[in-house]
């Protein structure tokens, strides 16, 4: 014999409400307890489903009913939006313009002073001497501390081959 239920998933939900499962084992002693009733049950229609039903039906159709109202509003925010885009792109295409106008600059042609170049040319000469000079000072005292050192090795091992 098996009871007649109008909605085992709501049965099991009032259970899962009153006592929440806490552990792995309670998830699985409510899922076969569904499981169970669901076999040995047989479903009753409901004298408030046809009610339901209509509500639904209705509220569907007042939801239709919202849309094409706001049809309007749609078409109002999208004008909008494309005018806000009209105007940023009559302003790309004057600020477009206006850098291609700059672009447009004619060359200027250098004036060569001869007298300045005359005068560099002279000083490089004095510049490499310069150069030439410290150079040779450099290598001049890096071998005089080479000496140096050599020196003080030479006396180094001179002290210690007397010991």
């Amino acid at each position: 014999m098996k009871i007649a239920a109008f909605d085992i998933q709501h049965v099991i939900n009032q259970i899962k409400c009153a006592s929440p499962p806490s552990n792995k084992d309670m998830h699985k002693l409510l899922n076969n307890l569904s499981i169970l009733l669901e076999k040995n049950t047989t479903k009753k229609k409901s004298p408030l489903e046809s009610e339901f039903n209509s509500s639904v039906e209705k509220l569907n159709e007042a939801f239709i009913d919202l849309c094409f109202l706001r049809k309007e509003i749609v078409k109002q925010f999208s004008q909008e939006y494309f005018d806000v885009l009209n105007k940023a792109l009559v302003q790309l295409k004057k600020n477009k313009e206006h850098a291609n106008a700059e672009k447009e600059q004619t060359m200027d042609l250098i004036q060569w002073d001869l007298k300045t170049m005359n005068d560099t040319s002279n000083t490089m000469p004095v510049v490499f001497s310069k150069l030439q000079k410290a150079r040779s000072i450099i290598e001049d005292a890096l071998q005089k501390s080479e000496n140096k050192c050599n020196d003080i090795e030479g006396t180094v091992e001179a002290f210690f081959s007397d010991v």
